[in-house]
């Protein structure tokens, strides 16, 4: 079995090639780390297989093609949150090799057939943003983000210049920070603001706008708030998220400006536990109920109405159920979970000793209920 475009094609052993990377570190990532670790080894070495194949990683791929569907570069992520997690049965400087060309090297045509590399990268590294009309804006909120995790791999293989190089870049996103609005938004290719600016429905921003991809900086969210101002962040996101839950946190339909939270779409799944950075963790523990309990369903028909995209809604809620999340993906030098609001006194997971973990992970919370969420 060849790829067009390969001179030697081969299937690795017993891998599954995922279809979907955009923003997984705040659902299926972690939920595959910690419970379902042989999942997350085959994911990345499923991708590192296809980069071996073709000479590039992908975004999307789909039938074992290059399709560049979607944004960003999130296998950086998922790769290295699986190795900090302990999932350490593939090549780590193999990846490596292939994600820094990733994020340095022009995207162009497959000869495979269809496309590779970042689509907005050229600007992005011109620039240090993407410009209105060079571009989606919001790719460098997530390019950013990217840039962080290949600078924290670089970091673990002892790669000290590229360490810098992408961790310098992991601060592009504060180039499209208006101090004054406390907004991301646009700006033109002179450093130019682009008026009028509306957080809601200035385009720019991959199925959302700027009150969306205001929260996105998963890497450095305590720099986030910061320049924002803490009371100012505490105050917007609980208003918003009162705005949302009056629509359930679910924008009908394709509709992603109609609210400033949308759990129903990637690029508002992390935003509950932001409050766990701002020094208020009973805001994260209230909302992070509410969500559960006014956004999912019971039935068939309303489980999860948003986009599951491969299992994301399903595993924002079962990690949030537990009471964990991570929001840099577990891709930190020494990674670690948040808190939230366990939904049982007990929650016994089975490790089996895979990965040299142990047995059994236990999460005690002797009082909870529905209505004891307060830690």
């Amino acid at each position: 079995m060849k790829m067009k475009g390969s001179d030697n094609w081969k299937k690795p052993d017993d891998c599954i090639v995922s279809s979907e990377y955009w923003n997984t570190f705040w659902n299926n990532q972690q939920l595959f780390n910690l419970m379902a670790p042989e999942i997350s080894s085959q994911w990345a070495r499923s991708a590192i297989q296809l980069y071996q194949n073709s000479g590039w990683f992908n975004t999307d791929p789909a039938g074992i093609e290059h399709t560049g569907v979607m944004v960003a570069m999130h296998p950086i992520s998922q790769i290295l949150g699986a190795w900090q997690s302990g999932i350490r049965d593939f090549d780590l400087n193999i990846a490596y090799d292939g994600l820094r060309k990733m994020m340095t090297t022009p995207p162009q045509k497959y000869e495979g057939g269809g496309t590779v590399g970042v689509e907005n990268l050229v600007p992005y590294m011109k620039y240090g943003y993407i410009p209105a009309g060079k571009g989606t804006v919001s790719n460098t909120m997530e390019y950013a983000y990217d840039d962080w995790c290949l600078g924290q791999m670089a970091k673990i293989l002892g790669k000290s210049d590229d360490f810098k190089l992408f961790d310098e870049r992991s601060n592009n996103w504060s180039n499209l920070f208006d101090p004054n609005s406390g907004f991301i938004r646009p700006k033109d290719e002179h450093g130019n603001w682009v008026e009028p600016f509306d957080p809601y429905h200035t385009p720019g921003f991959t199925e959302g706008n700027a009150f969306n991809y205001s929260w996105f900086v998963p890497h450095n969210p305590d720099k986030l708030i910061g320049m924002i101002g803490k009371d100012r962040f505490i105050g917007r996101l609980d208003k918003a998220m009162e705005q949302s839950a009056h629509a359930n946190f679910n924008a009908a339909g394709d509709n992603f400006s109609a609210f400033p939270i949308n759990h129903g779409n990637e690029t508002s799944m992390e935003v509950a536990y932001l409050f766990n950075w701002a020094g208020a963790p009973h805001l994260t523990q209230k909302w992070m109920r509410a969500i559960q309990e006014q956004y999912y369903g019971t039935t068939p028909y309303d489980a999860y109405p948003g986009d599951e995209d491969l299992g994301q809604m399903s595993s924002w809620f079962v990690m949030s159920a537990i009471g964990l999340f991570q929001m840099e993906g577990g891709c930190s030098e020494k990674p670690f979970y948040e808190l939230a609001s366990p939904r049982y006194p007990k929650i016994t997971i089975r490790l089996d000793g895979k990965y040299n973990r142990g047995e059994t992970f236990v999460i005690e919370a002797p009082n909870a209920s529905k209505d004891n969420k307060y830690i």
